[in-house]
């Protein structure tokens, strides 16, 4: 794999995995395949909304539990 190029995950790959070789490669976009065939795109925006949506689901969920 080229230097200027953005890594390519396995659909496989946990996404800690995925993110630090995106981070390592100072890509803000990679491709995610399964079998050499694209199945995905994992972008830096996907994550932040991910990471938002993760936070709000786990404080309800804590919230309901207090109740």
């Amino acid at each position: 794999m080229e230097s200027n190029q953005c890594p390519i995950v396995q659909d496989s790959e946990p996404l800690d995995r995925a993110v630090d070789e995106m981070q390592a490669a100072g890509c803000t976009t990679l491709l995610v395949v399964r079998d050499d065939e694209l199945v995905g795109v994992l972008t830096s925006e996907h994550l932040g909304d991910w990471a938002v949506l993760h936070t709000t689901l786990r404080d309800r969920a804590a919230a309901q539990s207090e109740t």
